[in-house]
């Protein structure tokens, strides 16, 4: 009797033919927080990572883990030109070169082989959201966290000859043009040849041959109209600096004291840093929160120990990055007409103010 009063009620409840199955009593308990974990390998736009993830409730799942960008080359090639006075004088270059041989022993080629890397990794934390009957649908809020630089370029190895040849070209170039010599009119009047000599020691390293002076040089003064040392610092200084050319800038570079430093229009030209390198680097901000969605299901039929999924969304790291070279210069806000890769690479930079995450994951429930 019980029996039959029991199925009455059933059937008074289900519509009619619905029979009450096990699963369908499963779906409809809630699900207990942190009742399970997997663990999940993914690969995509953020690099390879795995993350570790549980549920809080029916609606919500969080998931922490580790992205990294696996390391891989590609190149670039900047062309070394001479400049003065604004003015990029690369008809000289081939004399110049001949002449820093002889000077430095290194020969000093036309262009400059540069590698670029990426180097970002991440620790993320998100939250899953499944607001649909569909479970399989879900979106994703949460943030990476990582270094702010996000990849990097130098020079190649083989480049160094010339780098070197070029810092001390330059070196003798601002020694030559902040000389007396140059910026004193009535040096050569107020100076006997000996204290010329003696004063400066770059003539030797020149190669300016001082051996038709001969015997004491104390009373003896240079024609100021016709000397050897004054033509020879003209001429290195008419040559100009020695640098990598990467573009022209968009506005006056002005100092702490607002002095111009290089005008509107001017090329800018790179030179290496003290160890003879040049280097730049892209930077975002460290924290960059995230937003997306993603859809998975069963990776294997009649299996729910191991799911596949699709995430996709964006990182918001802080508008465009900054691109800055070693001496402080932003290739992207500070520069123009960029040649070659490069100004391919700061072109695809201003265009993603956001990253663009796209990532296939593959999951398997530990318990």
């Amino acid at each position: 009797m019980k029996k039959l009063i029991l199925l009455f009620l059933c059937g008074a409840v289900l519509p009619t033919g619905q029979v009450l199955a096990q699963n369908d009593i499963d779906e409809e308990l809630p699900v207990k927080p942190f009742s399970s974990l997997s663990l999940t390998l993914s690969a995509g736009t953020t690099g390879l990572g795995f993350d570790v993830s549980t549920p809080v409730s029916d609606l919500f799942q969080v998931r922490t883990g580790f992205d990294f960008m696996p390391r891989f080359d590609y190149g670039m090639t900047f062309g070394i030109e001479s400049y003065a006075n604004g003015t990029i004088t690369s008809s000289k270059f081939d004399s110049m070169a001949e002449k820093l041989k002889g000077l430095t022993g290194f020969d000093v080629d036309r262009k400059v082989d540069m590698t670029g890397n990426p180097t970002y990794w991440n620790w993320k934390l998100l939250v899953d959201v499944t607001p649909f009957k569909n479970k399989n649908w879900h979106f994703t809020a949460g943030f990476y966290l990582g270094p702010g630089t996000v990849a990097e370029a130098y020079n190649r190895t083989e480049e160094a000859p010339s780098l070197v040849g070029m810092c001390m070209y330059n070196n003798i170039y601002d020694r030559v043009v902040s000389s007396p010599v140059l910026n004193d009119p009535d040096y050569f009047f107020n100076n006997t040849a000996a204290e010329v000599l003696n004063n400066i020691s770059l003539l030797k390293t020149l190669g300016l041959d001082i051996s038709k002076y001969t015997g004491n040089f104390e009373n003896i003064y240079f024609d100021e109209n016709d000397n050897p040392v004054k033509s020879l610092y003209e001429r290195i200084r008419d040559y100009g600096r020695l640098g990598v050319h990467v573009g022209y800038y968009k506005h006056d570079i002005v100092d702490a004291e607002g002095n111009v430093l290089h005008k509107e229009g001017d090329p800018y030209m790179v030179t290496p840093d003290a160890d003879g390198m040049v280097r730049a680097k892209a930077k975002v901000n460290p924290f960059k929160p995230y937003l997306g969605f993603g859809y998975g299901g069963r990776l294997l039929k009649n299996n729910d120990l191991y799911r596949v999924s699709f995430d996709c969304g964006v990182l918001f790291w802080g508008g465009m990055p900054n691109i800055v070279t070693h001496d402080g210069t932003d290739l992207i806000n500070d520069v123009r007409d960029i040649p070659g890769k490069v100004g391919d690479y700061v072109k695809v930079a201003k265009a993603f103010k956001v990253f663009p995450v796209l990532n296939l994951r593959i999951t398997r429930r530990l318990f």
